[in-house]
C-alpha cells in the first residue's frame, strides 16, 4: 500500500468507528426503550451507512475504469 492510502485510512478511521458505534448503541437504546429513542434512529443511521458504502463502491469502480482506460 502507498503511504497516502494508509494515511487516508488512518484519518477516516475515527469517524467510521464513531458512526458504527453510535449505530450499535442506537439499536441497544431502541430495543431497551432508553430515553425514548425509537427505531427511527437506528434505521436512519443504518441507511446512511449503507448509502456511504454504496457511494464508496461506485467511486472505487469509476476510479478503476479510468485507470484501465488510461493504460
Amino acid at each position: 500500500m502507498k503511504f497516502k492510502t494508509i494515511l487516508g485510512v488512518v484519518l477516516m478511521l475515527p469517524l467510521v468507528l464513531i458512526v458504527i458505534g453510535s449505530f450499535g448503541v442506537s439499536i441497544y437504546a431502541a430495543y431497551n426503550n432508553i430515553s425514548g429513542i425509537t427505531w427511527a434512529s437506528p434505521i436512519i443511521i443504518g441507511s446512511c451507512i449503507i448509502l456511504y458504502i454504496i457511494g464508496r463502491y461506485i467511486s472505487r469502480d469509476k476510479k478503476n475504469e479510468t485507470q484501465t482506460d488510461n493504460n
